[in-house]
């Protein structure tokens, strides 16, 4: 059992609210190496299957600290989910890691940014937008949002929100300026304006297609470490909620050995 780290909950000021967070640090005396993990679509800070808190002892094992944060309206976020936009996320990732940077046991030039899905999208619109990222993974990165929810576009439109029943979670309350962000965002764009470091890792089996988006990342990011990885017989969470976990534990294994040698 992994015991060399400490975990610590955090609320950090927002550009309106509070974000909840999870601070994650290996023993001994900082300056730290350190990751940002952003979470995807109506998840939380931990993530499905706990993925996320299982990867950050991983990270601090290997000397790295880490923080996970919940996006408006999931996990114990103090607001709707109404609120939730790409533009509140973008929001919500830039006030999280100008708190990492501030704190006297982070060495903050050595910042590593990751997301999963949609979060995954954000991390890499952010990457680009020089937030100061050094390497990044991406874990089945959408690069576009206007596939999802489709159904419910001309509802939201028409009534300025609309409520989804994603069956897994409670209701969402999904807001027109969500769908009309994911219209015309293509997080790909961002990719040019990124340098760092990039491992983009997908499944074979992803059920939203992700995997086609893995040469994308790296043939647009402009750093010189760029990998993919097609993780065979994995679905879109790395089959971690199968019973199964040996795939998800190699992804996380991966991803951990990444940002040592990266950061």
């Amino acid at each position: 059992m992994i015991s060399d780290y400490r975990e610590h909950e955090l609320r950090i000021p927002g550009f309106l609210w509070e974000i909840p967070a999870t601070l994650c640090l290996p023993e001994g005396e900082g300056r730290f190496p350190w990751v940002m993990m952003m979470h995807g679509t109506g998840s939380c800070r931990d993530e499905v299957g706990g993925g996320y808190a299982r990867l950050a002892p991983m990270l601090a094992k290997r000397g790295i600290a880490s923080v996970r944060f919940d996006f408006a309206g999931c996990g114990e976020s103090p607001v709707d989910f109404s609120a939730y936009t790409l533009t509140s996320a973008m929001r919500d990732g830039n006030s999280v890691a100008a708190y990492m940077k501030a704190q006297p046991f982070i060495a903050p030039e050595r910042f590593g940014i990751m997301g999963w899905s949609q979060g995954a999208m954000l991390a890499i619109m952010l990457a680009g937008k020089d937030i100061g990222a050094r390497s990044m993974v991406t874990w089945a990165a959408a690069l576009k949002m206007d596939f999802y929810w489709k159904e419910y576009r001309e509802k939201a439109y028409r009534d300025g929100y609309v409520i989804i029943d994603p069956e897994w979670r409670p209701p969402l309350k999904v807001s027109r300026q969500w769908f009309e962000e994911a219209a015309i965002t293509d997080a790909a764009d961002n990719l040019e304006g990124y340098s760092g470091d990039v491992l983009a890792i997908c499944g074979s089996e992803d059920q939203f297609g992700f995997q086609n988006n893995l040469p994308t990342i790296v043939e647009r990011s402009s750093g010189r470490r760029k990998e993919q990885w097609v993780v065979e017989n994995a679905d879109h969470v790395f089959n971690i909620d199968s019973g199964d976990d040996r795939i998800f534990t190699r992804v996380a294994e991966r991803t951990a050995e990444w940002f040592a040698q990266t950061l």
